[in-house]
């Protein structure tokens, strides 16, 4: 059999009222091919020159897809619900028009979400109820028309409020104290008073850690311990000690010649 134009083909295909019919009655290619003993091939072909439209998909039921799918199912589960592949669902999700609902955040209900919406709950009670992300929820509701309020817009930082921030600045606190205190991050509050001419305190360097307790260390040094010794006993490095005994102006003893104690 020769597929060489559409003349060729239309000869051939003696039962073409036949396969309007079985096409109308929701009968797919495949049936179709197999009733009349004919390759799926040859159908597919006259099907699509003379605009025939079949029953590919018999085995899904949309309305059903869409209740599962609006129950927060994923394509996965209807897929194996169904008994066919994940990629024929996301192709009816496509040509139905039906959002697409990944699987790891498959928990978000749409019913419970638009009762909660409609209860007044905002963007970030309802990503904390779901333990989701409050962009996938606004996602979620711009795709479905749920109106919510208080939206978190992405990306935008809370305001700063920059008479609050110099007073704050001229009491003395830190650029880390003020980020703390409005709840953004510190490189938020750097750029801001980088903007604004604002001069905050820089965080005091402790150059001895507070396990060193620098009588201890003298009284120490006093009684002739060597800084290796000191160093085992505030739990810190030998170079530490030395430091701090040379900034105090502290002698130690020096250890023995030839590692003797």
């Amino acid at each position: 059999m020769t597929f060489g134009n559409k003349n060729s083909i239309l000869t051939r295909a003696e039962n073409l009222d036949r396969i309007r019919q079985l096409s109308a009655e929701g009968v797919s290619r495949t049936k179709i091919a197999r009733q009349l003993g004919v390759a799926l091939s040859y159908i597919s072909i006259v099907c699509r020159w003379e605009g025939i439209v079949t029953a590919r998909h018999s085995k899904v039921d949309i309305d059903q897809l869409r209740h599962m799918a609006a129950e927060g199912k994923t394509q996965d589960d209807i897929a194996r619900k169904f008994g066919v592949s994940p990629q024929r669902v996301s192709q009816l999700y496509r040509l139905e028009g039906i959002a697409t609902i990944v699987g790891r955040r498959s928990k978000v209900n749409r019913a419970q979400l638009r009762q909660m919406a409609a209860e007044g709950k905002s963007c970030t009670e309802i990503a904390n109820c779901f333990a989701v992300s409050q962009l996938h929820i606004l996602r979620i509701c711009k795709r479905e028309g749920i109106a919510i309020s208080n939206p978190v817009k992405r990306g935008v930082p809370p305001k700063v409020n920059i008479a609050q921030l110099r007073q704050m600045a001229a009491e003395g606190k830190t650029k880390a104290d003020i980020a703390h205190q409005f709840g953004v991050a510190k490189s938020h509050i750097y750029r801001i008073c980088k903007r604004e001419g604002i001069t905050t305190r820089k965080p005091a360097r402790r150059s001895i850690p507070s396990k060193v307790n620098i009588a201890q260390l003298r009284k120490m040094a006093a009684e002739g311990m060597r800084q290796a010794d000191i160093a085992q006993q505030f739990g810190v490095s030998k170079q530490r000690i030395s430091e701090i005994c040379k900034r105090e102006g502290i002698t130690t003893r020096k250890p023995a010649k030839g590692g003797a104690k």
